[in-house]
């Protein structure tokens, strides 16, 4: 009996610390790469070849938009309980096939608002990097930032500079 018990703690204990899927190794990757002011190309993470990435801010349950294709993602938030709170953003990646999302803990990688870059100073993006809130999995880029000693991404696309 002590042995089941013993084996069944470390299977919930590997469970819990690296989880069942693959959000948890997404931001591993992510925040274990980070450089700052560096553009980082999502899809070398992801390897998708087709699809829209869409961010989920803090306190956040749904896309608040009028594109129609972001319904189904909508539905699928709300049938998964998906939702943010203060500590949690997300990521979710779309395309005909399939909807998947990754939660980031905030104190291991934020993300930044276009409240935050328009009201603190000394944030400068690269020229022809454009954020937005979604954009093709091709397109889609982070800026890291180190803000404060705390590590940031800024989502968007980069354009060419003519």
């Amino acid at each position: 009996m002590k042995i089941l018990l013993l084996l069944i703690t470390l299977l919930f204990s590997i469970f819990y610390f690296y989880g069942s899927n693959v959000d948890n190794k997404l931001q591993y990757s992510l925040k274990n790469s980070f450089e700052n002011e560096k553009l980082l190309k999502l899809n070398n993470y992801l390897h998708k070849k087709q699809g829209t990435i869409c961010i989920l801010f803090p306190y956040e349950d749904s896309l608040s938009t009028s594109r129609s294709d972001f319904q189904r993602i909508n539905d699928y938030l709300k049938k998964n309980n998906i939702k943010n709170d203060e500590d949690t953003w997300t990521l979710i990646f779309s395309n005909n096939e399939e909807i998947e999302h990754y939660k980031f803990k905030r104190n291991n990688i934020d993300i930044v608002s276009e409240y935050l870059i328009k009201n603190k100073k000394g944030i400068v993006l690269p020229n022809g990097f454009q954020m937005s809130n979604y954009i093709q999995i091709d397109s889609a880029y982070f800026y890291q930032l180190l803000i404060d000693n705390r590590k940031y991404f800024v989502f968007g696309e980069e354009n060419e500079v003519m």
